[in-house]
């Protein structure tokens, strides 16, 4: 079973350049590598070389079965990394071998270690269990899902956010319309495996049963597509404010895509329960502007009342529209799927709500390895109007852990609907 189990790791610092003076007698490094190490699943350890100071020093991590299998060429053994400290995690039981070659110009020496993986003393729960942030964009059912009352504080509305979805709660909240967001996490790291989708952020997506368009792609409905993020907590504070990784979904580098988007939405002048065309101002960094209507539907206020001022911003990856009139005549609207790498964008028994780990990003859009993450982010990927629908809002109703779920579904299972609006 180890032979195939992938695991996540991550590599800390750069690599380490170590200078003393020249010895004619083959100098070497002394590695303190401790011979055996323990943790628990799903708890990341960290594996250090410490050597004495010796000059252009490079380090190979691998990956052995055990000790009666250990293979004799590199060619056969799983690189893990390559810098002098790494990071170790598995969301498996078991006793994991690691090797170490430590290589100068004049030889290598092999190090090997076990990392022995058990059982948590209390059972993790597959379901998100936390919610850190979460600030909704103007939207008709803002202030309602979750709702707000008097004197309710951003604090408040994080706890109402959190008992809606956390633990399994499978209630709903909105994020409302472009940008709006929610940062969550569980009750350990994510651990990213190679090959397989780690997480699912379940939402309210579903097909239509009755698309006018004989021609329209099956897979459209209600899909309202959430970008995600994702951070580790590389400062150990229990806080969201480490670098964040986008997920980049199928449509990251395509062209309709806009990064870095930025909106401001504007408190309402007037605010009571009729129903306006021009009722929430808003701009946004491409020199575009509008209004926010409000529907007959939903009178409440569009605008998040803990907030003060008389005005926010919200700034995020904005993807190009996905609904389409289908009926010709405003009384038909399908919003279709993106192929895969978004929240609230396909059934959530289907195989492209499953995120994949190794889709993160950096800011450059290059891709990242994380070996696991703590916190992870949605915001509402669109800024659409559909008619009597109004506007596409992303939901969240929870998130699952797939690997402490049990549930397999590979990256490629996830990627195979190559769907274009």
């Amino acid at each position: 079973m180890r032979n195939s189990l992938k695991f996540g790791l991550m590599l800390l610092v750069a690599s380490s350049v170590y200078s003393c003076s020249s010895d004619d007698n083959d100098p070497q490094p002394t590695i303190n590598l401790e011979a055996n190490l323990t943790t628990d699943r799903c708890k990341p350890i960290e594996l250090v070389a410490s050597p004495t100071a010796v000059k252009d020093v490079t380090y190979a991590w691998y990956l052995l079965d055990s000790p009666e299998t250990k293979s004799e060429t590199t060619s056969e053994k799983e690189l893990l990394g390559q810098e002098n400290k790494l990071i170790f995690i598995s969301p498996e039981e078991g006793d994991y071998i690691i090797e170490l070659d430590v290589v100068t110009a004049q030889s290598t020496q092999t190090y090997q270690t076990t990392v022995s993986v058990a059982h948590e003393a209390v059972d993790y729960s597959s379901n998100m269990s936390k919610v850190y942030d979460f600030l909704p964009a103007v939207g008709q059912f803002t202030n309602a899902l979750p709702a707000w009352s008097e004197g309710m504080t951003a604090e408040d509305m994080c706890q109402q956010a959190e008992e809606k979805i956390a633990n399994g709660a499978n209630s709903m909240i909105t994020l409302g319309g472009f940008g709006g967001y929610i940062i969550f996490g569980f009750d350990h790291p994510v651990v990213n495996q190679k090959g397989m989708c780690d997480i699912r952020i379940n939402g309210n997506a579903f097909w239509s049963q009755a698309n006018p368009n004989p021609e329209g792609n099956t897979r459209g409905g209600s899909c309202e597509p959430g970008i995600i993020s994702v951070s580790i907590d590389a400062n150990h504070n229990g806080l969201a404010d480490d670098q964040w990784y986008e997920i980049a979904g199928s449509e990251y580098y395509k062209e309709g895509t806009i990064h870095n988007y930025s909106i401001t939405y504007y408190r309402p002048e007037v605010e009571d329960n009729s129903t306006s065309e021009e009722y929430i101002k808003w701009t946004d960094n491409q020199n575009e502007e509008g209004w926010i209507a409000k529907n007959s539907f939903h009178r409440q206020s569009y605008y998040p009342l803990w907030l003060e001022g008389d005005s926010y911003e919200l700034t995020g990856t904005k993807l190009a529209n996905n609904a389409v009139d289908e009926s010709g005549k405003g009384t038909y609207w399908v919003l279709y799927s993106y192929a895969w790498g978004y929240a609230d964008n396909a059934k959530n028994d289907d195989p492209a709500s499953a995120i994949d780990l190794d889709w993160a990003v950096d800011e450059e859009g290059n891709l990242v390895h994380l070996p696991y993450v703590d916190f992870i982010k949605v915001h509402n990927g669109t800024r659409q109007v559909c008619g009597w629908l109004g506007e596409t809002s992303t939901e969240i109703t929870g998130a699952i852990d797939l690997h402490v779920a049990d549930i397999d579904i590979t990256t490629a299972e996830a990627q195979q609907y190559d769907t274009e609006l």
